[in-house]
């Protein structure tokens, strides 16, 4: 959820609720359950044969849960992907039952928006940050979220409109400034992205490579030149930014350096294909959930 405060009608800024920490460690809690099913218990005594969601609960209560393959003495740990699951059943149990102890929280209906969300239900997730925003107008996160899905949809006037929300609730929303800015390229508003990310406070590499992305398309080649550059300054794997840098040196009349700066971006591109092709041949669905789960605490 972030560490950034909530803002009251009067734009005040107020911290969140003080349940709202309780959650999170019910949360990791109820993860750390989960994630000791990998192990055997060496005092567990062998069990009959039962269900996934028995072991699941079992696991909950005593710690690790033992699946049984050809007999009561042939017990071993629950596997990845039932290991994912039970995870992931806990994370969304744990929300709801906070949803279902204060109905009226709007701190509560926005983490059962995100932990949807990063569960790959989009549209409850929609439902939930409209509901957070019913119950409290003021949450820039709810809007910048609903942005967020709606940029990816590439409904970008949507999208745009619920950034400038944000953006009015809490001008320092950095995520939502760089998203804005995405939006308005999206729809050819590039003197507005360039305006918006040039009074930014501060910009990562993907702003400057945005920035640059928007002074490319105005034709102001110098500024895209040293836009792209502070990306890669902060970024050097950012395939995008070389790839730009090396269009933009084109123009310049800069050969030599473009033919580098395009050379390294077919490196990168190659490198993250093959790194594509390892993680679909060993994917680990735990170590993913588990950094989507502390993304979202």
């Amino acid at each position: 959820m972030g560490t950034q405060n909530r803002h009251n009608a009067e734009g005040h800024a107020r911290p969140r609720a003080a349940w709202i920490v309780v959650a999170g460690a019910v949360l990791l809690l109820a993860m750390g359950a989960a994630w000791w099913m990998a192990s055997p218990h060496p005092n567990h005594l062998p069990l009959g044969e039962e269900s996934f969601e028995d072991r699941a609960r079992r696991a909950q209560a005593n710690g690790p849960a033992l699946s049984l393959s050809n007999g009561p003495h042939q017990a071993t740990a629950l596997t990845p992907a039932e290991q994912e699951q039970a995870l992931r059943a806990d994370q969304l149990r744990t929300a709801k039952e906070l949803v279902a102890a204060f109905p009226g929280s709007d701190d509560a209906v926005y983490l059962l928006g995100l932990v949807h969300h990063e569960q790959g239900n989009t549209e409850a997730a929609i439902k939930l940050w409209q509901r957070s925003l019913e119950l409290d107008a003021s949450r820039a996160d709810a809007n910048d979220s609903l942005g967020h899905v709606l940029l990816l949809r590439d409904e970008y006037q949507g999208a745009e409109e619920h950034f400038r929300k944000a953006l009015v609730i809490d001008p320092t929303l950095a995520t939502a400034n760089g998203r804005l800015a995405s939006a308005l390229i999206h729809q050819g508003k590039m003197r507005e992205a360039a305006a918006i990310l040039e009074k930014a406070q501060s910009l990562n590499a993907e702003g400057h490579r945005l920035l640059g992305e928007t002074y490319q398309h105005l034709e102001e080649f110098q500024k895209a030149k040293a836009s792209y550059t502070k990306a890669i300054a902060l970024n050097a794997d950012l395939t995008e930014a070389h790839y730009g840098l090396s269009r933009v040196l084109n123009r310049l009349g800069e050969q030599e350096p473009a033919n580098h700066y395009f050379q390294t971006f077919s490196a990168l591109r190659a490198r993250a294909e093959q790194r594509g092709r390892v993680g679909r041949a060993n994917y680990d669905t735990m170590t993913i959930t588990k950094q989507s789960v502390a993304q979202t605490l």
